[in-house]
């Protein structure tokens, strides 16, 4: 599940769902943030990914962003967190 602000502020929503790896998932990261959660196909291991693009995020959207992390890993009941600088594309 990939989440971000969908041209909004504050309000986060879901931008896309699937089942695909951690490439396809790149691929679809747009935005200065975004938030992924990623489980194992087995359900044995689930992480929180948050992406920071560190050329368009504001520092007010990196703090946001720290903010946001802490409260979707909380909702969503994960305690691996995994923070990205940028993505690389395929």
């Amino acid at each position: 599940m990939l989440v971000g602000y969908g041209g909004t502020r504050n309000k986060l929503s879901v931008a896309a769902t699937g089942s695909g790896d951690l490439e396809e998932l790149k691929l679809k990261l747009e935005g200065p943030v975004m938030f992924a959660l990623y489980a194992h196909t087995d359900g044995s291991a689930r992480a929180l990914i948050t992406f920071v693009d560190p050329e368009s995020a504001t520092s007010l959207q990196k703090a946001k962003a720290a903010v946001h992390r802490r409260s979707l890993s909380d909702a969503l009941q994960v305690r691996g967190l995994l923070g990205l600088g940028h993505a690389e594309g395929g």
